[in-house]
């Protein structure tokens, strides 16, 4: 065998190491991210932002959903940023909003009901 054959084979011998070290097996489904169902489908954290346009007085396009979780079998709480000033907004699976309104009402209060401003 020459020098080229000698580089070559070990060359492949390289490359055969690389590939199966870089083989892995897939995480557990509750190690993979996302897989928590508590979390508002995007479109009714979208329908938020637009229901709180008009308290906020920000247009819809610069409102922006920061985090939501799931409050019960058929509504959601999501947080919204609008501007910098937080908004909460509850709704349901149907894509009802409940309630839309600053957060800090949210500590204490509910929210204002959907179309009372």
């Amino acid at each position: 065998m020459d020098a080229r054959g000698i580089a070559f084979g070990g060359l492949m011998l390289a490359a055969a190491g690389l590939a199966g070290g870089c083989q892995s097996s897939a995480p557990a489904p509750q190690d993979m991210a996302r897989t928590n169902l508590g979390t508002a489908p995007a479109d009714l954290q979208l329908m938020c932002a637009s229901a709180a346009a008009g308290p906020s007085g920000v247009d819809s396009s610069k409102i922006l959903p920061t985090s939501s979780s799931q409050l019960d079998a058929t509504s959601y709480r999501v947080d919204l940023d609008a501007g910098g000033s937080r908004f909460t907004c509850v709704i349901d699976s149907s894509g009802s909003v409940k309630s839309v309104g600053p957060a800090a009402a949210a500590a204490g209060t509910a929210p204002a009901p959907a179309g009372a401003g």
